[in-house]
């Protein structure tokens, strides 16, 4: 995930919500992750998603 649509200079804190590491849409659906990160600008994340999984990402400054 690159953060550079971010507005430079001014830090976030962004909620992460996720797939676990035994997500599987078949077998774990539920399996979810809940992360809180301090992003700006130049920030670039990598994320892991299961198979049919997904990610959101709340963004407050």
């Amino acid at each position: 995930m690159d953060f550079s649509f971010l507005e430079k200079g001014k830090t976030f804190q962004a909620t992460v919500y996720r797939d676990g590491d035994q997500a599987y849409y078949r077998t774990n659906p539920l399996d979810l992750r809940i992360e809180q990160l301090t992003v700006d600008h130049t920030t670039r994340k990598s994320f892991r998603l299961a198979s049919g999984g997904g990610l959101a990402i709340s963004l407050k400054q």
